[in-house]
């Protein structure tokens, strides 16, 4: 795994490591969210899907510069929670761009990310984005 650097990355940060491809178009990485966070510490044992889409969108932020776009934004959210998400506990992340359309100004496509701790699937999200092409 790389150490990151999110200071170009809209906040929270809950991403803590990333691999992301040559390509651009998928990532595995780490996150982990803190108890010291207060929004996650008022739920006491679990990070809502909240922070888990701020953890997708931090990925999402650093493979879409890679692919010379910027500004991804959300069209449409699918999400699959079969267990909760521990705080405090190292979470791997995975994340590929699917359906990557490029048209002359903009970029739409698809996320799917996959969050599981010890092979145990914690959550499933697909999201549907549009994003401003970088001009050459």
């Amino acid at each position: 795994m790389n150490s990151i650097d999110l200071s170009n990355v809209p906040r929270p940060h809950y991403l803590i490591s990333a691999n992301i491809s040559d390509d651009g178009k998928s990532m595995t990485g780490k996150v982990i969210f803190p108890s010291t966070d207060v929004s996650i510490a008022d739920r006491k044992d679990h990070a809502n899907v909240a922070h888990q889409l701020f953890a997708l969108w931090n990925a999402a932020h650093l493979m879409t510069s890679k692919l010379g776009i910027r500004y991804p934004l959300v069209k449409n959210i699918e999400i699959s929670i079969p267990h909760i998400a521990r705080i405090d506990k190292e979470i791997d992340l995975k994340v590929n761009i699917t359906e990557y359309d490029i048209k002359r100004n903009s970029v739409s496509g698809k996320f799917k990310a996959f969050f599981t701790h010890k092979n145990r699937s914690l959550s499933n999200i697909e999201a549907e984005f549009k994003a401003l092409k970088i001009r050459n």
